[in-house]
């Protein structure tokens, strides 16, 4: 069968649609047996996502995940902070403590060794006490209200020589051919459960008392 015939002069078929030629040789087209619906929908068919131009973004819930992220090791690391800070005052305080009571053993240390007679162990007003005889007067060291106090003279005024002690004994330990004093102190701590029990132990010898 000719595909030419059955076609009028001045008509083409591309595709079911037909050319034709009009007198002011305009053309028109007859879109002859294709659905309506089909013309439609291929002049106005929407562009595929590939084509339309993409934007970053992130969700509500994305957001919110990240912030609690955030205040998480925010939080951590002013835990972290406050702690060492802590420790650091601590360790400070505990520092100077240490420097104080060092200072006031040796104190006493020296006191002991210029005596010009063997100690006394006493009892002042119902508490520890230890005399000191010494060349111009005496010396008096006492244990009350958590503090060790030192006096020259029996009318002399008590200095605070330690405070915020725990528990503190000054007694004679004799040796093979000396005497020996030794001074236990223990200072207080301010924390529950400590790791190192802060007691410092001081020994001399005073210079006129020996062992038999």
């Amino acid at each position: 069968m000719d595909p030419g015939k059955g076609r009028k002069s001045g008509e083409s078929d591309e595709g079911g649609v037909r050319e034709v030629k009009t007198r002011a040789n305009h053309k028109s087209y007859d879109f002859g047996s294709i659905p309506v619906r089909t013309v439609r929908t291929a002049l106005h068919a929407p562009r595929s996502q590939a084509d339309r131009p993409t934007r970053a973004g992130f969700l509500l819930i994305e957001c919110i995940a990240y912030m609690a992220i955030f205040s998480i090791v925010v939080g951590l690391a002013f835990v972290a902070y406050y702690r060492c800070e802590e420790n650091s005052r601590h360790l400070r305080q505990n520092a100077a403590e240490v420097v104080r009571v060092l200072h006031a053993g040796e104190h006493w240390r020296e006191d002991i060794r210029s005596a010009s007679a063997p100690p006394e162990e006493l009892r002042i007003n119902g508490q520890p006490a230890l005399r000191i005889p010494n060349s111009s007067n005496e010396i008096f060291y006492a244990f009350f209200a958590s503090c060790v106090w030192r006096s020259q003279g029996t009318t002399g005024t008590w200095t605070q020589v330690l405070s915020g002690i725990k528990e503190s004994r000054m007694e004679i330990n004799p040796r093979q051919h000396v005497i020996c004093w030794r001074w236990e102190v223990e200072l207080g701590t301010r924390l529950k459960a400590a790791r190192v029990r802060p007691l410092f132990t001081f020994q001399t010898v005073a210079a006129t008392t020996s062992a038999p």
